[in-house]
């Protein structure tokens, strides 16, 4: 197992499942700022949720070096 470190914890722990989802897969950024942690990353309808914007976009790149296999859109 690796031990691969998110700002999100949900992230960090689902990251092996993730890593094995089949292409196509879509990785997207995302805000709503009626919440309280308005910055998103969605993944195959799994949403990981950000107070900071800083956070979201540095895991954002950290998936992308990841997986580049799969699509990544940013807003």
């Amino acid at each position: 197992m690796r031990n691969i470190e998110f700002n999100n914890g949900d992230l960090s722990f689902d990251i092996e499942k993730i890593e094995n989802f089949d292409v196509p897969i879509t990785v997207s950024k995302a805000y709503d700022s009626n919440l309280d942690s308005p910055y998103t990353i969605d993944v195959e309808g799994t949403s990981y949720w950000y107070a900071e914007q800083e956070e979201r976009d540095a895991d954002f790149e950290k998936l992308k070096s990841i997986v580049p296999k799969f699509s990544f859109v940013e807003l």
